[in-house]
């Protein structure tokens, strides 16, 4: 799956960190799939299959998070809800039916799916 995932993604077969740290396409995508599904400390993470210093791992994650915004971020961001509103009783249909959950006037087409949005932060 995940090098599927690379090949619709058209993802970079190597990484190398600004420190020198040499990853492969699929351990930098295995590596950001995980640290994104799961709250984990990188030393945590370090000392699971990735023997990798969480120093190098910081860096890879960032670099393929800023990698996957700037070559993929357009895609919803250039295409509003209007793309979408014609699919939206489809898509209810389809939440209704998988989670049992139905409501006359209200139903739930979508998810908050934790897409990148700039955010204001204040500092000191």
């Amino acid at each position: 799956m995940v090098l599927e995932l690379m090949d619709a993604l058209d993802f970079p077969a190597e990484w190398t960190t600004p420190s020198g740290s040499r990853f492969t396409g699929e351990e930098a995508m295995t590596f950001y799939l995980r640290r994104m599904a799961f709250q984990n400390s990188l030393l945590n993470l370090s000392n699971e299959e990735w023997k990798a210093q969480p120093s190098a791992l910081s860096e890879v994650f960032t670099i393929v998070g800023r990698w996957m915004y700037e070559h993929h971020t357009y895609r919803l961001l250039q295409t509003g809800i209007s793309k979408w509103s014609g699919r939206v009783a489809q898509y209810r249909d389809k939440v209704s039916e998988l989670t049992g959950f139905r409501h006359e006037r209200f139903g739930i087409f979508a998810f908050v799916d934790g897409t990148a949005r700039e955010t204001a932060r204040p500092g000191r």
